[in-house]
């Protein structure tokens, strides 16, 4: 049976077959092998992956009008003074922004963005979410994303793809978990990975450790077995493996450690510490030299928070800003920012210019897009100094791993290095000094992994039938909110709180039930019926 390798990571993915003894990467998008790990779904029901992803959503997004509604209260003080308790703001025409927390939902947005899904897997608390009224539970939409993968490398194999071996770190849990929380987590983890599998049309799945995948690429190196220590840096996270290699078999882990650091946090600090004075820190406001609103700078420290700020009581704050600032142009190029929706070509270029400081100790950071320029000198010396606590970090949890096992860095072998923030010089410099230059070798950062899955995928023998799997967490939801026919339910009308009969059920799917419910309206002094999805209503006692 035809068995390919995914690695499904937190910033990207990436897919591999093992075939006449040698690997091919899979082309999953517009002829690349490497899948930027994003989903957007539309508002009329489109579901695109990666690049695509990304240029439907900043298409929509940019097109898509802020809508307002207007009052004449013009006595509010500014908003700049204090953070808004209420839903009244001063817009530019003096009147007052007046908007309905109600009234939000995601109907006005013309599609939703997701990215870095796989940490979702290991967040216990969160089962899922509404997308235009419709509910995905979080391995559903790991198996969107999965089905495309499936979908692309049937296409390229010209063969049904029916079994794969798929990646995970060797936790999920956070450094600071207690045992029975880690155990829970990665179990809960590993069920969702599987059940996704299923839903993306998988009948068998293995999951490996990513670590162990990447060890495949040692073997030749190692020959004779030994130690080997793992640093796959990506864009999210960081996982440190030990590991003893024998001359056949699979590797044993000795020690683990995973850290939520990534080269989107060295972006941030590009972001932070090089860019930020251009849309107004560090400038005041008013002749009394009221700080910059933080509330109004801390969505810019990464691209996907930056829309945020385009919300009405927002967009009307940046305009009162505007008018206040000692230095007026910052904050014009804080509003440009964010009505084009600049915000990812702007990290793109941050992230081109943190590849150049990998090759160069100085590079000038030029952007000219939409009627926003931005031109900064970047140095590798101060960009070294702006991600010098990340570093610090990482050196610490790597000394940690080595003193938990006794192991000393003498005693390593071989040290791989993959991931692309691994590229970055002054990591490279960090592992070497600590483990020794001689014995570091990078690997291809962005398919390493799925390579080795792939070998994984023909010399181990790991698969299991997925038909029947279901996360425990979605089971349990499932049971806690299946109602039944004659029960008493609680959901939101409006600003009112309704309590309600269940009548029937209407045609859903297994996690979006609608069912048909009946209350009584106290204006009109009738009963009506309404029709509710079931994850939108709440039962009022527990089932016996």
């Amino acid at each position: 049976m035809l068995t390919i390798g995914i690695d499904f990571g937190t910033t990207n993915c990436s897919a591999a077959v093992l075939r006449g003894g040698r690997i091919e990467l899979i082309p999953l998008e517009e002829g690349n092998t490497v899948l930027p790990s994003m989903l957007c779904i539309t508002r009329e029901g489109e579901i695109l992956f990666g690049r695509s992803a990304i240029r439907r959503y900043l298409e929509l997004m940019r097109h898509s009008p802020i809508h307002y509604k207007f009052t004449d209260l013009r006595a509010l003080t500014s908003a700049y003074q204090r953070e808004i308790a209420s839903e009244e703001v001063i817009s530019s025409e003096n009147n007052a922004v007046f908007v309905s927390a109600d009234s939000v939902d995601d109907n006005n947005v013309p599609a939703r963005l997701f990215q870095s899904l796989k940490t979702g897997l290991r967040d216990l608390t969160l089962a899922g979410t509404m997308v235009y009224d419709k509910y995905y539970a979080i391995e559903e939409l790991i198996a969107l994303v999965l089905r495309h993968i499936r979908e692309q490398a049937e296409a390229y194999l010209g063969e049904p793809v029916r079994a794969a071996i798929i990646g995970r770190p060797v936790t999920y849990a956070h450094a600071n978990a207690v045992n029975g929380d880690a155990e829970h987590i990665d179990r809960t983890a590993h069920e969702r990975m599987l059940a996704a599998a299923h839903l993306a049309g998988l009948e068998y799945a293995g999951i490996e450790f990513e670590p162990v995948a990447a060890l495949r690429h040692l073997r030749s190196y190692m020959p004779q077995g030994g130690i080997a220590l793992v640093f796959d840096f990506g864009g999210g996270t960081l996982d440190l493996a030990l590991a003893n290699v024998p001359p056949q078999g699979t590797p044993e882990i000795l020690a683990a450690r995973g850290m939520l650091i990534g080269g989107d946090d060295f972006d941030s600090a590009i972001m932070q510490h090089f860019i930020l004075p251009h849309f107004g820190a560090d400038t005041t406001l008013t002749e009394k030299q009221l700080p910059f609103p933080p509330t109004l700078l801390d969505p810019l420290c990464h691209w996907q928070t930056i829309p945020m700020l385009t919300t009405p009581l927002n967009a009307a704050r940046l305009l009162e800003v505007q008018r206040q600032s000692n230095n007026p142009q910052a904050v014009t190029n804080l509003i440009t920012l964010v009505q084009q929706g600049l915000g990812f070509e702007l990290f793109r270029e941050i992230e081109a210019s943190k590849i150049r400081l990998s090759e160069v100790s100085e590079t000038d950071f030029d952007f000219d897009e939409r009627g926003l320029v931005i031109t900064e000198r970047l140095t590798r010396r101060r960009f070294v100094s702006a991600i010098g606590e990340y570093l610090e970090h990482i050196e610490r949890e790597l000394r940690r791993m080595l003193l938990s096992t006794g192991i000393t860095a003498e005693h390593i072998d071989r040290v791989l290095m993959t991931g692309g923030s691994s590229l970055v010089p002054i990591v490279q410099m960090l592992v070497r000094r600590l483990a020794g230059t001689d014995k570091v070798m990078v690997a291809d950062p962005f398919s390493s992994i799925a390579a080795g899955l792939a070998y994984v995928a023909v010399e181990d023998d790991m698969l299991q039938p997925v038909a029947d799997v279901i996360s425990s967490a979605t089971a349990q939801r499932l049971e806690a909110e299946r109602v039944t026919l004659g029960e008493t339910v609680e959901f939101d009308r409006g600003q009112q709180k309704v309590r309600g009969l269940v009548v029937r059920r209407a045609d859903g799917r297994m996690h979006d039930a609608i069912l048909v419910i009946e209350f009584w309206d106290a204006e009109i002094e009738e009963f009506v019926s309404t029709m509710r999805h079931e994850t939108k209503v709440r039962r009022l006692a527990p089932r016996e």
